[in-house]
């Protein structure tokens, strides 16, 4: 393996789980594998990764009505994945 293409396995992903609604609420479907997931971006470090996250958090926030309930359940759920994780498509997301 060449130290480029090892270099392109190494750091993280940040998922967002599916965004539901079913039986009067919204929440987030981390029932689903990885693969299923949206995608937001590629990180060298999971501190990048996470501070991304706290500002998808944060954009939620100022949304109003249904599109913050969305985007905030997304958001807060989202994870930081290392990217050999995200290889294997049958991995599903831990509950918090």
């Amino acid at each position: 393996m060449s130290l480029s293409f090892a270099q392109a396995l190494l750091g993280w992903y940040l998922l967002t789980p599916p965004v539901v609604a079913g039986g009067g609420t919204i929440y987030a479907d981390r029932s689903v594998p990885h693969s299923n997931w949206a995608f937001h971006g590629t990180y060298q470090t999971q501190q990048q990764c996470e501070a991304v996250k706290a500002k998808l958090i944060d954009t939620a926030k100022q949304l109003d009505g249904e599109a913050q309930a969305y985007a905030s359940e997304g958001a807060y759920y989202s994870e930081c994945v290392e990217m050999r994780e995200r290889l294997d498509p049958s991995k599903k997301a831990p509950l918090k």
